[in-house]
């Protein structure tokens, strides 16, 4: 609708905020004045003036906020340590044995696990119930350390790639216990001399009940799949003369 002709205009004390706080006494408590330097109403309450307009600068951006102590999120949470991650934890009842929220920190070397009793724990490696995961949940293929004796780490991943400089063991993988169901492959690398050979540990069982004859030229791929079995048994195949 237009603006009235006839009308009676508010007016209100203006100024700086500095000046209209050096001149408090002038303004009638439950008066309303406007400091002109920040944008803002005050109105005054007692001897001191008191801003009408919510204090946002604690408040996080929408947009890459950063966040400090505990976030509710109605029924989960979520927490900062002392890195600075974000993990997150579920309040609700605990109703199965499984794991409910599962996160890494950065370097991806830890899993941060909160199970629904909202309790947390920092491991490379967890089984829930029947639920298994760990560092190896990760396909990046981690380079062994040649030697006469190799020994995977099924902690540290999935694939994993070796040169071999010598005639070599392929030791049974230490945490196997915890890699129960967990696939993945070996790529075994002659180097520039070739004709090297390997042998397996105990629990590598391989296809036809055979360790498998490597390709000996020099700088040829091979590749052994695998898949755990159970704690004391890996099944294993061979492919081979990639190169």
């Amino acid at each position: 609708m237009p603006t009235p002709s006839t009308r009676t205009p508010l007016r209100v004390a203006r100024g700086t905020y500095s000046n209209l706080n050096s001149s408090v006494s002038d303004i009638q408590v439950g008066e309303i004045c406007y400091a002109t330097d920040q944008d803002k109403l005050y109105v005054k309450e007692g001897s001191s003036l008191v801003s009408t307009q919510a204090d946002i600068s604690t408040k996080a951006n929408s947009a890459s906020p950063s966040f400090t102590g505990t976030v509710d999120f109605g029924g989960t949470g979520a927490e900062f340590n002392s890195n600075g991650q974000l993990t997150l934890k579920y309040n609700g009842t605990q109703t199965d044995p499984y794991l409910r929220i599962l996160n890494r920190d950065d370097s991806l070397n830890n899993a941060i696990l909160m199970y629904g009793n909202g309790s947390a724990t920092f491991v490379s490696s967890v089984t829930a119930g029947s639920f298994v995961c760990n560092k190896g949940s990760r396909a990046v293929i981690q380079t062994l350390t040649d030697g006469a004796t190799i020994t995977p780490d099924f902690a540290q991943g999935t694939n994993f790639t070796v040169t071999l400089a010598g005639n070599r063991t392929i030791a049974n993988p230490s945490n196997l216990s915890t890699a129960v169901g967990q696939s993945g492959s070996i790529f075994l690398v002659q180097d520039g001399t070739g004709s090297r050979t390997a042998s397996w540990g105990s629990y590598w069982d391989f296809a036809g009940g055979t360790a498998p004859t490597l390709t000996t030229t020099a700088s040829a791929v091979d590749r052994i799949d695998y898949v755990v079995r159970s704690s004391t048994s890996i099944h294993a195949v061979a492919t081979l003369a990639y190169s």
